[in-house]
């Protein structure tokens, strides 16, 4: 784990793996596969509340620039690519706006790609589930849905398709 950098809007860790990918997921899962169709983790958000200071950091010391911008009534989204998923740091786009009032640091929030969103919303409320209707998503060219927080210990699992 890295020193505290307070503009790094979140907590860092480095992790180097001697074992292959294939022989990580064998000891995490046990050889079995997922029950729902995801595809890859797409993203996870902080909430950075000096934006410019926090991606300058992220550009400057750890050498991941900001690759795309999507701005919102109320939020500015800055994302970083770091492999295969995108890390968001998260900024208020307006005096008001309600982000001001979170606090920094990671959003209880992962969102994984799935390749059939209807498909697995209807998979999620068949297995229990209270899921609201896909919509359109804040990243253009996207549907989504959020699996509540009150259903998943306090993390709300986004389940995103590009469309």
């Amino acid at each position: 784990m890295l020193p505290a950098m307070p503009d790094a809007a979140t907590t860092i860790w480095l992790e180097q793996h001697v074992a292959s990918t294939a022989d990580r997921l064998a000891e995490y899962t046990g050889g079995r596969s997922h029950a729902l169709p995801l595809k890859r983790l797409d993203h996870l958000a902080a909430v950075a509340p000096d934006l410019e200071r926090s991606c300058r950091f992220w550009d400057e010391v750890l050498g991941v620039p900001t690759v795309g911008e999507v701005i919102s009534p109320t939020t500015v989204v800055r994302q970083l690519r770091i492999g295969d998923a995108m890390f968001e740091l998260l900024g208020p786009a307006t005096p008001d706006s309600p982000i001001r009032e979170r606090p920094p640091g990671l959003n209880s929030m992962c969102s994984f790609e799935v390749p059939d969103l209807d498909a697995v919303v209807a998979q999620v409320r068949a297995a229990g589930f209270e899921v609201p209707a896909p919509r359109v998503g804040t990243l253009p060219g996207t549907k989504v849905t959020t699996v509540p927080s009150t259903a998943m210990s306090g993390l709300n699992l986004q389940l995103l398709q590009y469309v």
